[in-house]
């Protein structure tokens, strides 16, 4: 009998103690929140809302990139909704094909550039395999959450000649705006200074994750002048060797009373968002 009430009480802690870590991730990952994680020299951010989300890009690292987000999911949630190729380059979906291996992914959105490498073959012999609805995104595509919040395509505008013969994969990045309340996330990939110049933006922005990892080929003062971030993100690895962010951009940024942050310094950077969003950082 004393052996029954022990694994009677034994049970109802273990019972109690899962109880209390679903109810604390339950809340914990309740509100919308836009994660730049920390995977290196590249880009990879996440779009989430309870066991809602939208991975856009996701490095080049698979197993570092599966130890984010497990930090940042649910532990039970191995469901990614819809996730956003912006290019090909492998610093932005080499982490993807561990992505497509290891979750279940609803919807793979991705840009028309043409890419004969083995990340593409993988990646395009996962969708298959898994029988992944793919996407081809246009201006005015709109990706919604339950609270409202929304990722809407403003890039590429639309499939038009010009945009059929580029050949170079950042010019293609698909790009987009995630609105929370009032806040407004600019994520654009790769995509160089002659296009953004170009984007049709009516709207000052609140965080710019800044192109191609703070290159001098994007965030031209032009585009600064437009948008009028608040926050930029640089999305980089520590010391890379393609001295990304370059001095010139920080120099822009700083010229504009820009709040930096660097994932090489600052680690994840979280944004938990109601109306207003705050900032918080992390591994």
């Amino acid at each position: 009998m004393k052996i029954f009430f022990r694994v009677v009480i034994s049970l109802g802690l273990i019972i109690s103690l899962v109880s209390g870590v679903v109810i604390y991730q339950l809340h914990k990952f309740s509100k919308t929140q836009v994660i730049f994680l920390n995977i290196g020299q590249g880009d990879s951010i996440l779009l989430t809302e309870g066991d809602y989300q939208i991975l856009i890009d996701g490095g080049s690292d698979g197993k570092l990139l599966q130890e984010k987000l497990s930090r940042y999911m649910p532990f039970w949630d191995r469901t990614i909704d819809v996730v956003i190729a912006t290019h090909l380059d492998d610093d932005h979906v080499s982490g993807l094909v561990d992505v497509l291996k290891n979750y279940k992914v609803h919807e793979f959105w991705y840009s028309n550039t043409k890419k004969d490498t083995d990340t593409a073959r993988a990646l395009k012999f996962f969708i298959n395999k898994f029988h992944i609805q793919t996407h081809e995104p246009i201006y005015g595509d709109k990706i919604s959450f339950a609270s409202g919040a929304n990722f809407s395509v403003i890039y590429p505008i639309i499939r038009d000649d010009f945009y059929k013969n580029l050949t170079d994969a950042n010019q293609t990045s698909i790009t987009g705006i995630f609105q929370v309340g009032q806040e407004k996330f600019f994520l654009g990939g790769d995509l160089p200074k002659e296009i953004e110049d170009r984007l049709n933006l009516d709207q000052s922005i609140t965080v710019l994750k800044a192109g191609h990892h703070g290159s001098r080929t994007s965030t031209s003062e032009l585009f600064l002048d437009r948008i009028k971030p608040r926050d930029t993100i640089i999305s980089a690895g520590k010391d890379n060797k393609y001295g990304h962010p370059h001095k010139e951009v920080i120099q822009n940024l700083m010229k504009h009373n820009v709040q930096i942050f660097k994932t090489y310094e600052n680690g994840t950077i979280i944004y938990s968002c109601s109306d207003k969003c705050k900032i918080s950082f992390g591994l």
